[in-house]
């Protein structure tokens, strides 16, 4: 166990506690559940993917149960992670673009 991989050790002292609660779909997972689903994103990172330690790896999703697997599984294969989220991107696109064009 590396010494930032809170989710193995949770997993293994209790796996039945609740981990994560996504509050729009109404989806839970204990701590067993997540650190599955982490454990696989990041086997696929770093088989499939070629990822290594000490890259860097940007997600582009909604703020839900899923970006918190992303960040975790990139913590678990050591690299960093760079999270992009629609709402924030489509809002920023229309300030740039917008007719009183402001300076960030």
């Amino acid at each position: 166990m590396r010494h930032y991989d809170w989710l193995a050790h949770y997993a293994r002292a209790t796996p039945n506690a609740p981990c994560w609660t996504d509050l729009h779909s109404s989806r839970s997972y204990n701590f067993a559940e997540a650190n599955d689903r982490v454990r696989k994103l990041a086997a696929h990172l770093a088989g499939a993917c070629d990822v290594e330690k000490g890259d860097r790896v940007a997600t582009l999703a909604m703020n839900s149960d899923a970006s918190a697997v992303d960040r975790c599984s990139c913590r678990k294969c050591s690299v960093r992670v760079r999270r992009r989220r629609w709402f924030w991107r489509d809002a920023w696109r229309r300030r740039r673009s917008g007719p009183g064009r402001r300076s960030l």
